[in-house]
């Protein structure tokens, strides 16, 4: 048993008279309510203790407790109570109703006879005296009396916790006091001037104003009407009849309830659709302007030439624009891919689908059977009944495709040239270096040869050996034809009769199942060529059309003519600067029917050892175009497959000098010059220096050498005009032959020089002063001789 020691007593703020009322209620309208288990999730929450009236010890409340009058509880614990109850019944009138039922209870019938006397006034003003006995957290007040209105006040105490259960209740009571009165026709209104706190620690005031209004009778019915109520058939009658009114004003509320919920169910109906309209609305100007803005938005498209369509689910056209309607007219409602590619059923391509039911966007490039080519972008669009359609931009890419194409064409032909010119500048570099190598090989075998006799053995091997190294320097001069860096031996010659030299070298190896046409000119054509090189190329490329023909029967023919032809139109290969603009070429042109080139293996031709038929079979084309861009022609080849080549040599056409028709009566009276005399040579190599020192010595030269350019001119210093002729290398360390060649012309400018080098003159770094003579290497004795006559000439 729990003792004052161990546990304290709950305030005695609120007097059990309160709940006695609220018992009686909830027992005879809710019988279902489990009223000790609310007590006990109570007690749970927080200490619940009273002293018990009769043994005056401390125990747990109980709901006897509730319904003893006598028994106080806390302001707290009442709380919780209402709460508990609030929740289980949850109808907002239950403290009303509540209240309104307590001129039922057996308390306030012990009292029941001198209420009618007092009037309702009299009655308002007792209670609002006399309330704090009850319940010592608030006050009241009469704020008004007047005919048929009372006005009363309470304020709660600070820090008191209220609850909406508790002002119905409040409300409740003084309709039950004003019917015990004698008043009829009783309503109340309530009216929350400040909430309150929302927590004990909370210092504020709860205040709420409650209006009471009824009929009121005379004294002597309220009078009358309290002695009969207590007679018991009499008293059974008028507890009938207040029951029959207190239903009846039940109903009333009820119906005023109900038609103050509908009619703020209505009004809140009539807020949301009149938002609804004012939305529609809203909604209606926006798509309004979303048309227009879409009508805007396809007239821009229109002005920039750009087509649009809309395109169903089953693939018809709902919409074309201008654009569109212009480039295949107008096909409203016909399907999509028989406007566009012709087809009865939808392009294997399509994605229409896709957009319409995925809602991709989707891209691709058709190309139509005219040729044109258009990019479509195909965007998912919802149409007004909730369907989607795809909504297709559609633009005319051919030029730009066409351009692409052609910019892709032009970068590999660039990257073709690149390489080229790559290949070319390595050629030049091992040709050099290989030039060097062969000078000190054939000239010492021409040495060699000098010295033995004609009959000799030793003359036979050396001369064997000569011509071999002859033929492999023939490798070196073709690799500088192939840069364009040998020297031309220019002549004005017929382009016409070099080419009839070369058909009628080829007519022998010809089978009687070829046919072979040459068509001359009405006009001889004439060119600036090196009939030797040009030679080659007609070889070269007459071979090729005899082996694309195969063991079958075939035509070459062989036409000539003259055109003129910009430079921007050559192969990117010709395409140099020193290639005119819009020149006048003569032309020979070479047409087979063979088995043609593919146009990949076009842009391979005039790689160095390239063959369809066998691989490193030779410098072929590759030479035969180095050599005509030396010379500032070009080579064009068309073919087809299976269709023949057709290939055609440019060159420079010329009108042909005067002088070639006059012979001069003094050509052969220059006297001979006597070789001999001091000679300066200069060279790094060791071999190519001793090589060329014998040929000059074998020739009569007396010779001082020097391995520099550097030595060069300093033994020149040293040795002054006794020299009748220098001879430099080109390359050479420390100073290089042109330099020296710089300092020794300042020294003695009439000193005749010739420079030698393993590559072409043309390629010779000459800038301000050039020399007398210039030889490529390997160089053999006999021109060596040649030139020096000249210069000492």
């Amino acid at each position: 048993m729990l003792t004052q020691r161990n546990t304290e007593v709950m305030p005695k703020e609120v007097s059990a008279l309160n709940t006695y009322w609220l018992i009686h209620y909830l027992q005879e309208n809710h019988p279902d309510l489990d009223l000790d288990n609310a007590i006990e999730q109570i007690s749970q929450m927080f200490p619940c203790y009273v002293e018990n009236l009769k043994s005056g010890q401390i125990e747990q409340v109980r709901l006897e407790h509730l319904q003893t009058p006598r028994y106080w509880f806390s302001h707290r614990f009442v709380k919780a109570f209402f709460d508990a109850i609030q929740e289980h019944i949850p109808d907002p009138r239950l403290g009303y109703k509540v209240g309104s039922t307590i001129y039922k209870t057996q308390p306030m019938l012990k009292t029941a006879l001198g209420i009618p006397l007092l009037g309702t006034h009299g009655v308002a003003s007792k209670v609002s005296k006399e309330a704090a006995k009850y319940n010592r957290t608030k006050q009241y007040t009469v704020k008004q009396l007047a005919k048929g209105v009372v006005d009363i006040r309470i304020t709660h105490n600070p820090g008191i916790v209220v609850g909406e259960f508790t002002m119905q209740w409040n409300a409740g009571c003084f309709a039950s006091y004003a019917r015990l009165a004698g008043a009829t026709d009783i309503s109340v209104t309530l009216h929350c001037i400040d909430a309150g706190p929302d927590n004990p620690d909370d210092d504020r005031c709860a205040i709420w104003d409650f209006e009471l209004r009824f009929q009121e009778p005379g004294p002597l019915v309220r009078i009358t009407k309290a002695i009969l109520s207590n007679v018991p058939w009499i008293k059974k009658l008028i507890e009938r009849a207040d029951a029959v009114e207190n239903d009846h004003q039940e109903q009333i509320l009820d119906r005023d309830n109900i038609i103050n919920k509908r009619t703020s169910d209505l009004a809140t109906a009539n807020e949301a659709m009149s938002r609804e309209i004012a939305e529609r609305k809203l909604a209606e100007e926006a798509l309004l302007q979303s048309q227009l803005q879409l009508q805007r938005y396809i007239a821009a498209i229109d002005d920039i030439g750009i087509g649009l369509w809309l395109v169903d689910a089953d693939y018809k056209i709902s919409l074309m624009n201008q654009t569109l309607i212009n480039w295949f007219g107008n096909h409203c409602g016909n399907s999509c891919h028989l406007v566009l590619m012709g087809r009865n059923t939808p392009c294997p391509y399509c994605l229409l689908q896709d957009v319409i039911n995925k809602g991709e966007n989707a891209r691709y490039c058709p190309a139509i059977e005219d040729g044109r080519i258009f990019e479509i972008v195909a965007t998912p669009v919802t149409n007004n009944d909730g369907t989607v359609s795809s909504m297709e931009i559609i633009r005319d890419i051919t030029e730009q495709k066409t351009q692409e194409d052609e910019r892709l064409q032009t970068s590999k032909q660039k990257e073709q040239l690149i390489k080229l010119t790559s290949l070319k500048t390595m050629a030049g570099a091992v040709a050099h270096r290989f030039n060097n190598a062969m000078m000190g090989v054939q000239g010492n075998l021409e040495i060699m040869k000098s010295r033995f006799s004609v009959d000799s053995k030793e003359y036979q091997m050396a001369f064997d050996a000569f011509q071999a190294a002859q033929g492999a320097s023939q490798i070196g001069s073709m690799m500088l034809s192939y840069v364009g860096q040998r020297v031309l031996q220019l002549e004005e010659m017929s382009l016409v009769d070099i080419a009839r030299e070369s058909v009628s070298e080829l007519e022998s190896s010809l089978q009687p199942s070829f046919s072979l046409e040459f068509i001359p000119p009405k006009h001889n054509l004439y060119c600036s060529i090196d009939p030797s090189q040009i030679k080659k190329v007609f070889q070269s490329i007459l071979t090729n059309a005899r082996e694309s023909l195969g063991d079958e029967s075939g035509i070459i023919e062989i036409s000539f003519g003259l055109e003129h032809v910009a430079k921007e139109s050559l192969p990117l290969f010709f395409q140099e600067e020193k290639h005119e603009d819009d020149c006048l070429y003569a032309f020979c042109q070479i047409k087979d029917s063979g088995h043609g080139i593919s146009q990949e293996n076009i842009q391979q031709i005039f790689e160095p050892f390239y063959s369809t038929r066998l691989v490193g079979r030779g410098l072929g084309l590759a030479l035969s175009g180095g050599i005509i861009q030396t010379h500032g022609g070009a080579i064009t080849i068309e073919s087809t497959v299976g269709a023949g080549s057709t290939v055609r040599i440019l060159l420079p056409s010329i009108t042909l000098s005067p002088q070639k028709f006059t012979i001069s009566s003094d050509s052969n009276s220059v006297a001979a010059v006597p070789l001999s005399g001091d000679v300066l040579l200069a060279d790094d190599e060791p071999i190519i220096l001793m090589t060329i020192q014998l040929m000059l010595e074998d020739i009569g030269f007396t010779v001082h050498t020097a391995v520099d350019g550097r030595e060069a001119v300093g033994k020149f210093r040293e040795e002054g005009r006794q020299f009748c002729a220098v001879i430099l290398d080109i390359l050479m360390p420390e100073m290089t032959g042109i330099e020296a060649m710089k300092e020794i012309k300042e020294i003695d400018p009439d000193i005749p020089v010739l420079l030698i080098s393993g590559y072409s003159e043309d390629e010779a770094p000459f800038q301000e002063i050039t020399p007398d003579a210039f030889m490529v290497k390997p160089v053999q004795q006999s021109d060596m001789k040649s030139k020096l006559e000249d210069l000492l000439s």
